[in-house]
């Protein structure tokens, strides 16, 4: 029985996200752990600000949370069109289309 709940509680840990406040000026913001980074097993943080109360950050770090944990995060991309435009090319179209439409769409 103990292991149980040593299992649930180390679950329990890993899941739960908190936000950091703090107070700017006289705006408040939040920072928030939205994962690893692939390569090189850095933590990513997302900050927001720009709140007039601590209420008002602590329910957007709650949406955020929530976004996160649904997978319904998305991750702002500082790509410029065309280089989205050749890797959607690449991932998504060229396994969905004919060969030969792909080789027009791609000249």
């Amino acid at each position: 029985m103990f292991s149980l709940h040593c299992t649930q509680l180390i679950h329990t840990i890993y899941i739960k996200k908190v936000g950091y406040f703090r107070k700017r000026g006289s705006k408040w913001s939040f920072s928030i752990d939205v994962g690893r980074d692939l390569e090189t097993g850095k933590r990513k943080q997302k900050t927001v600000s720009g709140f007039k109360t601590k209420k008002e950050a602590e329910k957007a770090c709650a949406e955020l949370i929530s976004q996160i944990e649904n997978n319904e995060y998305i991750k702002e991309s500082t790509d410029d069109y065309e280089s989205y435009l050749l890797e959607y090319m690449e991932n998504v179209a060229k396994h969905s289309i004919r060969p030969s439409t792909y080789e027009l769409q791609h000249m």
